[in-house]
């Protein structure tokens, strides 16, 4: 089945996730979520890609002008252009509307979980609201911070294990429960207090659970 054959299914009521598609690395997602892109434009597919930290976002920002890959992003100053195909977002400033910056949106890629387990909740609960029957898929590279705090690297090798090469994903519900699990054990251990805010991934667990 091919990638935009999810695409004739009956839409859900709210919104339809799949599994999270994890690599070997995040530098290979970031390959991925371009290659993805560049066919959804291909397809005339309408994406949302969501960056949950300013470091992603930049890195992607940076990506796609080079490649060059159109599209529009949360920073612009003038209002983005309805035809525009490709949003690259960032989540705090997409929360922050009521409205999908351009409709319909058909898919929205999130690049990566946030640490903090409430964040995504909040994420989700803004798709649901305000992006009836978009797609949902979560990316993830297995060398990401977040994996660290559950032994990311014995995944790693499993997946070499099981003759995956560098460029095939894997989807599965025990890395999402995995993944659920330390976000689980992050809110516990910060229970008493609101986490501080970072650039990335990797400096929010400094800021907040190395601290």
């Amino acid at each position: 089945m091919g990638i935009f054959d999810w695409f004739r299914k009956t839409p859900p009521v709210n919104y339809h996730r799949d599994n999270d598609l994890c690599w070997i690395s995040e530098e290979m997602k970031f390959k991925k979520i371009v290659s993805f892109v560049q066919l959804a434009q291909e397809q005339g597919k309408r994406v949302y890609v969501v960056c949950q930290f300013e470091e992603a976002f930049l890195q992607l920002k940076q990506i796609f002008e080079q490649i060059p890959i159109i599209f529009a992003h949360s920073l612009q100053a003038e209002p983005e252009p309805r035809q525009t195909l490709i949003y690259l977002a960032y989540a705090d400033k997409l929360l922050q509307g009521k409205s999908l910056p351009i409709n319909p949106a058909d898919f929205m890629l999130i690049t990566e979980h946030h640490p903090w387990l409430a964040q995504d909740q909040t994420l989700l609960a803004w798709i649901d609201a305000y992006a009836p029957g978009v797609w949902v898929q979560f990316y993830a590279g297995l060398d990401e911070p977040l994996f660290s705090l559950f032994n990311g690297e014995r995944l790693q090798t499993l997946m070499k294990q099981m003759g995956l090469v560098e460029d095939e994903s894997i989807s599965h519900s025990f890395i999402d429960s995995a993944i659920a699990n330390a976000q689980k054990k992050i809110a516990q251990k910060l229970s008493t207090k609101t986490p501080t805010q970072a650039v990335s991934a990797q400096k929010w667990i400094e800021k907040n659970l190395n601290s």
